[in-house]
């Protein structure tokens, strides 16, 4: 029987429906759809506006961090580096380098935390000043290093042994920053640092990861740590659920990172889903609410940059609302000074910690070490402290370093113990 000409085979018509939903299959792909999209916010006109503006590529394209912490601080942490370095050029090791005690002190309205270290050689100092005078010379500006003699030193010490050979005093800025006593033996590695018995009873520190969801081999070896570390998640990031999965499974606290506004946007972008102080208050509201509708476990949330947006009353007021209504605690990462994120979380009565050390600004193994042990100090002068770091290598190299040798009077708790035992001395006090 001869077919007409008008009729299609069966087969033809499903070739031709598969080859159809195939292209559109590529077409998604490559216009970047996920499934995970069905829950991002809907966009308006007015809100696809905004995202061209405000929203940036992430990881890779974005540089993590704006300028952490104030300038005279920023300086302490470039000495701290120089400081292991020199060690290294005059034939030691940093870990010959320890952080005996810090002090917060005041200069010009600026705070910063002054050291006192104990450097340990096996020559004698001159390698390891010259060293240190060359470097403080080609990499920083205002910075005055002066020598003294062990013997007329004046730091408190009841030590059961000799004298420092000499100490070494650090200004920046006309502010002294470091005070190091430096000891010649020939068995380094037996040596004996100082450690003073401050009198705090069950110090304790909480560590903070920011920027995670991208990397799950970072996640996975941050979760096999021998302490408890706090993941804070890019709510907009590629691996957001399976980080998330990851801290929870391994009974570590989640944290949402919300972005927000730099003071330096758009060199420095916040990326996807940020806050900025040119939002009306409705769409502030509807981001909050969906960055943290995207996480099961987060029982608090810290900002990504925000040294703009922090500083801004409205902005951290609504913040607050949203919090309170959520049940999250906050925290201050402290990007800016003049940051009202505490003042506006207490008036909603919502629990906040401010950041005490920022772990990487300088990322170098030795100093990132160097920072931890700052915490501690911190940790056993007021009882607790926060360390804020970032998914760096050699942050987790660091993290494992520092666990060999981290000071057992210390107890390292999640953000959320931190302010458990701020509530406990709040009722003491009244």
């Amino acid at each position: 029987m001869a077919s007409s000409k008008g009729s299609l085979s069966p087969g033809f018509l499903f070739f031709m429906i598969c080859l159809v939903f195939g292209a559109c299959i590529v077409w998604l792909g490559l216009n970047g759809w996920r499934p995970e999209d069905k829950f991002r916010e809907p966009e308006s006109e007015s809100n696809a506006t905004e995202a061209a503006l405000h929203d940036s590529p992430h990881t890779e394209e974005m540089g993590y961090e704006e300028a952490l912490g104030e300038p005279l601080e920023q300086a302490v942490r470039h000495v701290d580096r120089l400081l292991a370095q020199a060690m290294e050029d005059a034939g030691g090791s940093p870990e010959w380098l320890r952080l005996v005690d810090v002090e917060l002190r005041f200069h010009e309205q600026a705070e910063y935390h002054f050291q006192y270290m104990e450097a340990v050689l096996e020559g004698n100092v001159d390698g390891f000043v010259l060293s240190l005078e060359a470097s403080l010379a080609q990499e920083m500006e205002d910075v005055v290093l002066s020598l003294e003699s062990g013997d007329s030193q004046d730091m408190d010490s009841e030590l059961d042994r000799e004298l420092p050979e000499a100490i070494l005093h650090i200004a920046i800025s006309g502010a002294e920053t470091h005070r190091v006593a430096v000891f010649v033996t020939h068995d380094p590695a037996r040596f004996e640092f100082s450690s003073e018995d401050l009198g705090l009873e069950s110090p304790i520190m909480a560590i903070i990861i920011d920027d995670m969801g991208d990397d799950m081999a970072f996640a996975n070896s941050l979760a096999l740590l021998n302490f408890p570390v706090t993941f804070s998640i890019w709510p907009r990031s590629e691996k957001m659920w399976e980080t998330e999965l990851i801290a929870y499974e391994s009974g570590l606290e989640i944290m949402v990172h919300q972005p927000m506004e730099p003071l330096e946007y758009p060199e420095f972008r916040p990326g996807p889903g940020a806050l900025f102080i040119d939002m009306d208050p409705e769409r502030i509201r509807e981001i909050l609410q969906a960055n943290i509708e995207r996480f099961e476990y987060a029982t608090g949330l810290n900002n990504h940059m925000g040294s703009r947006f922090t500083q801004d009353e409205a902005g951290m007021d609504l913040l607050m609302e949203v919090l309170a209504e959520k049940g999250l605690f906050a925290v201050d990462s402290l990007t800016h000074p003049g940051s009202v994120m505490a003042d506006q979380a207490r008036s909603h009565g919502v629990p906040i910690v401010v950041r005490d050390v920022f772990l990487d600004v300088v990322q170098d193994e030795h100093s990132i070490v160097l920072q931890l042990e700052k915490t501690e100090r911190i940790a056993l002068r007021q009882g607790t402290a926060l360390a804020i770091g970032h998914p760096y290598p050699e942050t987790l190299q660091a993290l494992r370093t520092w666990s060999t040798r981290r000071n057992s009077d210390v107890t390292v708790v999640p953000v959320s113990a931190l302010l458990e035992r701020q509530a406990l001395a709040a009722q003491e006090t009244q």
